[in-house]
């Protein structure tokens, strides 16, 4: 069981805002005020055991591509003119 509490700006009420747009012939000003409080509750519960099985492989991969001795000097180079 998980209990989580968090808490944003706990102690400031209100928060304002203020934009102000000027030019030679035109100004505006926009003023909000906003909450930034948060608060937030959280309850996590995991139902069961889990279990993780990895599959194991006989298998491995054998990289031979970069092997050049049975293919010449050039082996793996791209085709010329």
């Amino acid at each position: 069981l998980t209990l989580s509490f968090t808490a944003s700006n706990p102690f400031t009420s209100k928060m304002k805002l203020t934009s102000v747009t000027e030019t030679n012939s035109y100004r505006s000003e926009n003023t909000s005020w906003q909450t930034p409080r948060q608060f937030s509750f959280s309850i996590g519960y995991r139902f069961g055991k889990t279990q993780v099985n990895v599959k194991s492989t006989n298998r491995s991969i054998q990289n031979d591509d970069m092997d050049t001795s049975s293919r010449g000097a050039n082996a793996g180079a791209g085709q010329g003119m």
